[in-house]
């Protein structure tokens, strides 16, 4: 038997490099954001030292604004960062075409 997993939000699988930096240390973090959506998004190959759950943090991607969120999971390399405030729709679609190398008139995937 599987068991089901519900969702807040939908998530997008992307692959673009990402900035995370700790707001606390002021060090940054080079990964790979992998997973997007409205709440929150998942990055990978932070390295040894990722930051701990509930530590405040910054997701910088080139040609987008620094969200700002907190860690909800850590491990192997990769963090879960959950957005207090969630992003709007809008900016949810301009920070995927941005990631996915997308022209602004073409039409979008409708998967994700």
């Amino acid at each position: 038997m599987g068991i089901l997993t519900i969702r807040k939000h939908q998530r997008f699988a992307v692959r673009t490099g990402a900035h995370l930096s700790r707001t606390s240390e002021g060090d940054n973090l080079d990964g790979l954001l992998v997973e997007l959506c409205l709440g929150g998004c998942r990055i990978g190959g932070i390295g040894e030292k990722p930051p701990s759950i509930g530590e405040q943090v910054r997701v910088e991607v080139d040609g987008f604004r620094p969200i700002e969120g907190d860690v909800r999971w850590s491990g192997e390399g990769a963090v879960g960062v959950r957005f207090p405030v969630p992003l709007h729709t809008y900016e949810l679609d301009s920070l995927l075409r941005l990631c996915r190398g997308a022209a602004d008139d073409e039409p979008m995937r409708a998967y994700g």
